[in-house]
């Protein structure tokens, strides 16, 4: 969505398949895997709901997702409205 790489860890054995992604229901990738190109976080156009599947490496403890938790408590306290948009995704 911003253009910023993020260093993360991914330990999962699984993936959401971009092709599963019911665009035309308003849910976009929010966050790709440059890797492998696999989808590690969706959001929605109108509702308030995003995820990850990943989590952040810039520094160990509480603090390294930070921008994670202050993205959802913007959109709380925004009366539940997306607090990013993604457009040409």
């Amino acid at each position: 969505v911003t253009g910023q790489v993020r260093v993360t860890s991914q330990n999962h054995g699984f993936k959401v398949e971009p092709d599963s992604i019911p665009t035309a229901d308003g849910w976009k990738v929010a966050h790709l895997n440059l890797n492998d190109g696999s989808v590690e976080g969706l959001m929605h156009d109108d509702l308030p709901a995003f995820s990850i599947q990943y989590h952040p490496e810039g520094a160990p403890g509480p603090i390294d997702a930070a921008r994670i938790f202050d993205l959802a408590t913007t959109q709380a306290l925004a009366g539940g409205r997306p607090a990013f948009h993604v457009t040409g995704a």
